[in-house]
């Protein structure tokens, strides 16, 4: 765990967690103790923190066992938006056409292998842009603000979130950081910090309880930063750390759609191709280097929440 005082507008002390299981050792740890404090009260309050502690669980349990049918349904849409994205957007396109012969290239076909030709294998063509350089020491970041309400169905936006990061890892690594604001007047009040780990593989579904679930603030969030002495309640409205896109739950709505239609007007194709849209051109803002005089990286919705 890392302290320090905020030099941005959220104003008072930063929190930076070693990951997610120093977030549920930390809350964990807050609820064994409340409890302990009133367990030989048979109570109101002795109650009210065994519900808080079983709450804090279900959480857990949440982040870390997730739900079947909806990774099926999640895996299956951004398997479809990343097909749509790369008929859409032909420079992120990891297909044959997207390549050229090569004497060392990381793939090849029947073909080529029997021609005969030195160059008998297929490498990536490339990169027709010029790539800029990811915030989080080169890797692209992005942040998941806990204070912030996500409209739209749960499947959209963890279809949305998991789509980026794939397409974003085509050129370079892809972290994902979850913020929580707990500001006040306070000196212990501020905004606390960890990064997901995805060592294992990236996992779409991993997004899903920090930007679906209804504990994500009023119990998880709410928990831990009770543990680290924070009384505010105020949200943090701006980034607390350098990155490259704070992604928001009315994304939807800073994106204008052809027939000036909501996203639940929708057909479901034109939901996809209106997802698709979206995230390639929310990565084309986060990977291609600014002009002169331009606004640059931050996605298709610049404002920060």
């Amino acid at each position: 765990m890392k302290k320090f005082k905020t030099k941005t507008t959220n104003q008072g002390t930063t929190v930076v967690l070693e990951g997610v299981a120093e977030a549920i050792e930390v809350g964990r740890k807050c609820t064994a103790q409340q409890y302990a404090n009133h367990y030989a009260m048979v109570s109101q309050k002795h109650n009210k923190y065994l519900g808080a502690m079983q709450n804090f669980e279900e959480c857990i349990k949440a982040i870390t066992s997730g739900d079947e049918e909806f990774k099926k349904k999640v895996d299956e849409a951004m398997e479809q938006l990343l097909g749509i994205i790369d008929e859409m957007f032909p420079m992120f396109s990891q297909q044959h056409s997207g390549y050229t012969p090569s004497e060392e290239g990381i793939t090849s076909t029947a073909d080529l292998l029997l021609s005969g030709d030195e160059k008998n294998t297929l490498a990536r063509k490339p990169t027709p842009f010029e790539l800029k350089r990811g915030s989080g020491e080169g890797a692209y970041r992005l942040v998941i603000n806990t204070d912030v309400f996500w409209w739209g169905e749960p499947w959209m936006n963890c279809a949305i979130c998991g789509a980026l990061v794939v397409l974003l890892q085509r050129y370079a690594p892809a972290e994902i950081w979850i913020q929580q604001g707990w500001l006040g007047s306070n000196e212990s009040d501020g905004v606390t910090l960890f990064k997901l780990d995805f060592t294992g593989g990236f996992e779409p579904t991993a997004v899903a309880f920090w930007i679906t679930h209804k504990w994500k603030d009023s119990v998880f969030s709410y928990i831990i930063n009770r543990s680290l002495e924070r009384k505010g309640y105020g949200t943090s409205c701006r980034l607390e750390i350098e990155a490259d896109i704070m992604l928001r739950g009315d994304w939807m709505t800073h994106f204008e759609f052809k027939e000036k239609k909501t996203i639940y007007d929708m057909t479901p194709f034109e939901q996809l191709d209106f997802m698709a849209n979206w995230v390639g051109q929310t990565a084309m803002k986060i990977l291609v280097e600014e002009e002169e005089g331009g606004k640059g990286g931050g996605g298709v919705n610049d404002e920060k929440v």
